[in-house]
């Protein structure tokens, strides 16, 4: 669900059938974890870590996260250089409450315990309320390309990594598997090389 199932996924699924029109797709954008075997669904997408299911997971890409604010809140509250300073700052947060950094330069990792003004699993709710100033998110970079280009949101430290997540294709274990679904497999991986070339040349 969310951005990347409706937008990229989405994009992804609609450029499919556009080449294989006499395809056939059931798509559902739900945000809870399916079972392939139960729920009978050929592919599923997933984010973060996988645990060894017994099925194939196919790393898509390395989803980069980024922490933002709008322009007015740092103007209020002033723009925080050091990660602890958010305990003193409006947040807004999805499922993920630890918000963990590396400095670029010093290597010094540490982890922030994010209490939050909003909890939504929302990136777009998340967004809005950034824009509205109010308050901090960390979403993925990707989510919010416009708004920070635009100027409308601003990365808020500079001089610290987060550390991406991993967005993977996960199927079944079937050497006998339907040429459809090989298909649309190697289909999905050309679509995201092309999407992280995309991402990088700016």
């Amino acid at each position: 669900g969310g951005y990347l199932g409706e937008e990229i996924v989405a994009d992804l699924i609609t450029q499919f059938m556009a080449r294989y029109p006499h395809v056939r797709v059931d798509l559902d954008l739900s945000s809870h974890r399916v079972d392939l075997i139960e729920d009978e669904f050929d592919v599923a997408f997933r984010m973060g870590k996988l645990e060894d299911s017994g099925f194939v997971s196919r790393k898509l890409m390395d989803v980069e996260m980024g922490t933002y604010a709008s322009p007015s809140y740092l103007d209020r509250h002033g723009h925080p250089t050091h990660p602890k300073e958010l305990e003193h700052h409006q947040c807004l947060t999805g499922s993920v409450t630890r918000w963990a950094f590396q400095h670029k330069q010093s290597h010094e990792s540490l982890e922030c315990h994010i209490q939050g003004q909003l909890r939504c699993k929302s990136g777009r709710v998340m967004i809005k309320g950034a824009l509205a100033g109010n308050g901090i998110i960390r979403v993925p970079a990707l989510y919010c390309l416009h708004e920070v280009t635009s100027g409308a949101l601003q990365p808020v430290f500079d001089d610290w990594n987060i550390q991406s997540v991993e967005f993977s294709a996960l199927y079944h274990r079937d050497r006998y598997q339907p040429k459809r679904i090989r298909t649309f497999i190697e289909f999905t991986n050309q679509y995201f090389r092309d999407l992280q070339k995309t991402l990088r040349d700016g």
